[in-house]
């Protein structure tokens, strides 16, 4: 994937020309992928997804998690 999860940096995101051509096609499989399921990306973070069609699609939960 080009980087370690969790990484807060310019390779992270979608589209980053800091990843090789394998690392952009694992990227792009893995985007492709959670898209066709409902998932939405965040363009900063290559693993960082969002269920769109969840039971509550209009609210965040904010609660610690022990």
């Amino acid at each position: 994937m080009g980087c370690i999860m969790g990484l807060f940096d310019d390779i992270s995101a979608h589209g980053s020309s800091l990843i090789n051509a394998a690392q952009a096609q694992n990227r792009s499989i893995l985007k492709n992928a959670m898209e066709q399921f409902g998932f939405a990306s965040y363009y900063k973070e290559w693993w960082h997804y969002t269920y769109n069609n969840g039971q509550y699609p209009n609210e965040y939960f904010d609660f610690d998690v022990e």
